[in-house]
């Protein structure tokens, strides 16, 4: 069982942009201390094959999404 500390990292977004992709894909996550160290955790983690031309970390609790349900409404979940 763990337990959350406030001496935790916050948990990071990972987002990816490959050399034959239009879009950025959300590929993982990783905690890190802040902007500057969770994208070179990213790139060492993500991109350590040179397959991405374009990296985004998003602090986890900055990230809004929204699913579309059936009836095409939004639903927020986040």
């Amino acid at each position: 069982m763990s337990t959350t500390t406030s001496h935790e990292w916050p948990l990071w977004e990972v987002f990816v942009r490959s050399k034959q992709g239009l879009e950025h894909r959300h590929c993982g996550s990783l905690h890190a201390s802040d902007a500057k160290h969770a994208m070179q955790m990213a790139r060492d983690v993500y991109t350590r094959r040179q397959e991405g031309v374009s990296l985004w970390v998003v602090a986890s609790s900055r990230h809004t999404c929204q699913r579309t349900a059936r009836q095409g409404r939004f639903v927020r979940t986040g």
